[in-house]
Formats: structure tokens, sequence, C-alpha cells
């Protein structure tokens, strides 16, 4: 996945972001009966959020926890049979190429961890859980980034 985050530091001591990130898998089908064999099978992945984090530091180190907002937008396309059993005889069904799409709301949990070398340059690392509303714990991610402030 790749990901880009505008941050805000608040008068508060909070900060807000602006999370975007997208992500894209392909292959291509494993079709038995060979009438898609070199279609690509692909998912593609986009996820928005808004977060606030509260930035602890202790000297050169720098502990981030944040929660939010995100909304997701998913999209995948496949082949798919109907296979059933007709005594000893398997049935195919022909494949057709199925394109499936959806979108959801949900909550990010993040917590990063980064080491500064100056007071505008850090590296580190985020540990991010996406909570999508209709199904619970669904994505985790672990990710090195580079902070540049300005």
């Amino acid at each position: 996945m790749t990901w880009f985050e505008l941050t805000h530091k608040m008068k508060t001591g909070f900060d807000v972001a602006l999370f975007v990130g997208s992500g894209y898998v392909w292959q291509y089908h494993n079709d038995y009966l060979g009438f898609y064999w070199d279609k690509p099978y692909y998912y593609v992945y986009n996820l928005y959020s808004f977060t606030v984090k509260k930035d602890f530091t202790i000297k050169n180190h720098h502990l981030i926890p944040g929660g939010g907002l995100s909304y997701r937008s998913a999209r995948e396309t496949y082949a798919d049979y109907d296979l059933g059993n007709d005594g000893d005889d398997i049935l195919y069904s022909y494949p057709m190429v199925v394109n499936a799409h959806f979108q959801d709301l949900g909550i990010i949990l993040n917590f990063d961890y980064q080491y500064s070398f100056t007071p505008n340059i850090s590296i580190g690392c985020r540990f991010m859980g996406h909570i999508p509303m209709n199904i619970g714990l669904e994505n985790i991610m672990i990710s090195p980034l580079i902070s540049l402030r300005m």
C-alpha cells in the first residue's frame, strides 16, 4: 500500500491529519476451463481518513497515538463458476468475469513511533488498524515512514 498523510498542528496540542492510501494487487485468473486464462484478476483498494493525534515527545523520540473516521472504496474482478454434482459427473457452468465494487465507513486507530534527526526530519514506524462498521477489524498495517515538517 502506498500512503500519504498531511498533518496540521492545532493550538491545543493535538494534530489533525488527512490520510490517503491506495493499494493494487493483480494476478492471472486460474480458469480451469481456459476461457479467461489470460485475463487478470485485480483488486484496487483506496482508504481515506480524518484522524486526530497527540504527540508525546521524550528527547528525540515521538510516540503518537491517534484515531478517527475512514472511508474505504474497493473494486475487484474475478472469474466465477457454478459447480454442481449430478451423480458421478461434476457440472461446470460457463464462467463469467464478476466486477464487484463496495464502499464503507469505519474507524482508524494508529500508533506512530518517530525518531527525530533534526526538528524537521524524522523516521519511524506506523502501526494502523482499520475497523469497518460492518465487519470489525479487517486491516492491520505496519509501515516505515519518513516525516518532513515544514
